[in-house]
C-alpha cells in the first residue's frame, strides 16, 4: 500500500522508523530464499520504496544470513535507484581479482565447484573496470565491487546490476560479456539513473554496446567481433528483437518496462547497434568521450535518452536523430542492419 507521513514545518531533520515484514517469492519478484531480485519494480516486495527509476537514495543494510551461510550485501553510498538494493546468502569462496587503476578492489564470490568458471568469466574484469574508470569517470559506489554467483534455476541466463555486488546466474558465470555488461551498469543505469522507464535503452543499450567495445579494448578485436556476431544473431533470431521498438520517446507513462512495449531485448541489442552506427560516424573514441562527459555531468542524477542524443550532437557536430529513428524508435530493422 502507501504510507503518508506528515512532518512538522520548520524542523530541519526528522527520523522515521518503519517496521515491516516480507515473504519469500518463488518467482523473480523479491527474495527467493537465497537471493533477491528487485529489478525493475519489485523493491516493494522487500522494503518500503518507490520503484521509479529516477528516484535516488542512499541505503545502509544489515543482513543476517541463515546459520552456516554467508551474506553478500553492501551499502549504497551514492544515490541509487531502489532496484539496486540487494543481498544474497550462500556458501561461497571468494576470488580476489585485484585492484583497478581507479582503486576499486574487485572480487568474485563463487561456489567451490565453479572456481574455474568464475576465473574464466572475470579474467578481463579488472582491466574492464579500469577502462570504465578512465573513460567514463570514477566508480560511484565505493572502493570495493564484484560479482556474486546466484542460483536462478535452469535456463535463467544473465545477471542483474545490483552494484556494488551485482548478481550473475551460475550458468552465466563463465561469460565475460555478462560480467562486463553488469559492470558497465555501475555507470549507466545505476550511477546515472533513468528519468523514465521509456529511456531503458540509455541503461541497457549503453551497457550492451560497452560490453563489446570494452572487450575489443582489453582483449582484442576478434573478441569484440565475436560479440557483435552474437548480437547480430539476436536481431533476426527467435525472440524477434528486430520487430520491437527500443525506445519510447514520450512522457513517463510506463510503470514497468518488462510488462509492455519494452519487454524484449530490443533496448539491449538495437540500442547497441545504434551506438555502433554513431561510432562509425564520429569515431569510437569520440563516442567514448561523449559517454564519459555525459556520465560525469549526470552522475548521481537522472537523465533521458534525448539528453544523450543532444549531447552527441553538441560534442561532435553529428545529428544522431536519423539513426535514433531507424534503430530505436522503429519496429523494423534499418536497411543496413547486419
Amino acid at each position: 500500500g502507501r504510507l503518508d507521513v506528515g512532518l512538522r514545518s520548520g524542523v530541519a531533520e526528522h527520523d522515521l522508523a518503519v517496521v515491516w515484514s516480507f515473504e519469500a517469492s518463488d518467482r523473480f519478484e523479491g527474495f527467493s530464499g537465497s537471493s533477491t531480485v528487485t529489478w525493475p519494480t519489485w523493491c516493494g516486495n522487500l522494503f518500503p520504496c518507490r520503484s521509479q527509476a529516477a528516484q535516488g537514495q542512499t541505503v545502509t543494510l544489515d543482513v543476517a544470513p541463515e546459520a552456516g551461510l554467508q551474506a553478500a550485501f553492501a551499502d549504497l553510498v551514492a544515490p541509487a535507484p531502489s532496484y539496486q538494493v540487494a543481498w544474497a546468502q550462500g556458501d561461497w569462496e571468494t576470488l580476489d581479482l585485484g585492484t583497478s587503476d581507479g582503486g576499486t578492489a574487485l572480487s568474485a564470490r563463487h561456489w567451490t565447484q565453479d572456481a574455474d568458471r568464475a576465473a574464466l568469466g572475470t579474467a578481463s574484469l579488472v582491466d574492464a573496470f579500469s577502462w570504465l574508470e578512465r573513460t567514463l569517470g570514477p566508480y560511484p559506489f565505493g572502493d570495493e565491487a564484484g560479482v556474486v554467483e546466484v542460483d536462478w534455476g535452469a535456463g535463467a541466463y544473465g545477471g542483474i546490476e545490483h552494484h556494488p555486488l551485482w548478481h550473475v546466474s551460475s550458468i552465466a558465470l563463465h561469460d565475460p560479456v555478462v560480467m562486463i555488461h553488469e559492470a558497465a551498469h555501475g555507470w549507466y543505469g545505476d550511477g546515472l539513473r533513468l528519468r523514465c522507464w521509456e529511456d531503458l535503452v540509455l541503461s541497457e543499450g549503453t551497457a550492451t554496446y560497452l560490453a563489446a567495445r570494452i572487450l575489443g579494448q582489453v582483449v582484442d578485436a576478434a573478441a569484440e567481433a565475436a560479440v557483435w556476431d552474437d548480437y547480430a544473431g539476436e536481431l533476426t533470431g527467435w525472440n524477434g528483437v528486430g520487430t520491437d521498438v527500443a525506445w519510447i520517446d514520450q512522457g513517463c507513462d510506463v510503470e514497468d518496462p518488462v510488462a509492455g512495449a519494452l519487454r524484449t531485448r530490443a533496448p539491449y541489442i538495437k540500442g547497441a547497434f545504434f551506438y555502433r552506427r554513431v561510432a562509425e560516424e564520429v569515431g569510437a573514441e569520440a563516442l567514448d568521450a561523449v559517454l564519459g562527459g555525459f556520465f560525469r555531468d549526470h552522475a548521481g542524477q537522472a537523465a533521458g535518452m534525448q539528453d544523450l542524443l543532444d549531447r552527441i550532437q553538441a560534442d561532435t557536430g553529428f545529428d544522431p536523430s536519423d539513426l535514433a529513428e531507424a534503430w530505436l524508435l522503429s519496429d523494423e530493422l534499418p536497411a543496413d542492419a547486419p
